[in-house]
């Protein structure tokens, strides 16, 4: 049997739609992500021309995405837990911001470039401050900086250690061994709208304890704990997590959390 050769015509090629695959995602590290997360962040970068045409940005100006894991799931052509194992293995690579609006409201989808190796070199250099530091992302194409203008001009301008987005600051430096991403920044800033800084700072302290040293963490944490157990003193979470025997001592010894206790997330 003679196989008919089919030849792409012209007007095929430009009449059919393509998805952008950025090239460096077949480079370390992103070379190490599975094939699905690959796909899935072609689908979200895809995403953004409809997010231009609907405006869908934030006060700060960075543009999120809507895409649901039902839809995921569609395209994919796989299980709900699979789309939320290739999304956390995106969070994991730094190329995926979920942030919750609500109940019954989609969650907005923020998507990470190559940037991030860029960002990562700047906070690598060995001398300069983080202000400095972050003054030379700002010379970076493809993300908005009005944000760290504004972080930085609100660390800078109180000089007082009680400055609180700066204690978070100094704490995770000390204790994290890194600074804050501008990513990360912003979400302190909006943490500490939404939440005292006690909670906060406690939370980073059980992020460190548990080795969990992630703003994501925190931020799940303080949800969890502050938002759906309306728990909104340091006081009631230590005798809330006494209750879940996750404590190797009592609240009035010197008490540690047992790093096998599972997060709440």
């Amino acid at each position: 049997m003679i196989r008919k050769e089919i030849k792409l015509h012209i007007n095929e090629v430009r009449n059919n739609r393509f998805y952008q695959f950025p090239q460096w995602l077949l480079e370390e590290p992103y070379s190490n992500l599975s094939h699905r997360a690959m796909l899935m962040y072609m689908l979200l970068w895809d995403r953004r021309g409809l997010s231009e045409k609907n405006n869908w940005y934030d006060k700060n100006g960075r543009v999120y995405v809507y895409f649901t894991n039902e839809q995921f799931m569609e395209v994919l052509k796989c299980s709900k837990q699979t789309v939320v194992t290739t999304k956390e293995e995106l969070h994991k690579f730094d190329l995926l911001e979920e942030v919750r609006q609500g109940i019954n409201k989609p969650n907005r989808l923020y998507i990470n470039g190559s940037l991030k190796n860029r960002l990562q070199e700047v906070q690598n250099l060995d001398h300069g401050s983080l202000k400095n530091r972050l003054q030379e992302v700002q010379n970076l194409d493809g993300i908005n900086t009005n944000i760290i203008n504004t972080n930085i001009s609100n660390i800078n301008n109180n000089t007082s250690e009680q400055n609180p987005l700066k204690s978070i600051v100094d704490t995770v430096r000390q204790n994290w061994g890194k600074d804050l991403t501008p990513i990360e920044l912003e979400t302190v800033t909006k943490m500490l709208d939404d939440y005292p800084f006690e909670i906060i700072d406690f939370v980073i302290s059980e992020a460190t304890l548990r080795n969990k040293k992630t703003i994501r963490w925190v931020e799940k944490c303080c949800i969890d704990w502050y938002v759906y157990n309306n728990l909104k003193t340091v006081t009631a979470i230590q005798d809330y997590l006494l209750t879940k025997n996750n404590w190797t001592r009592k609240k009035n010894d010197d008490w540690k959390p047992d790093p096998n206790y599972p997060a709440p997330y």
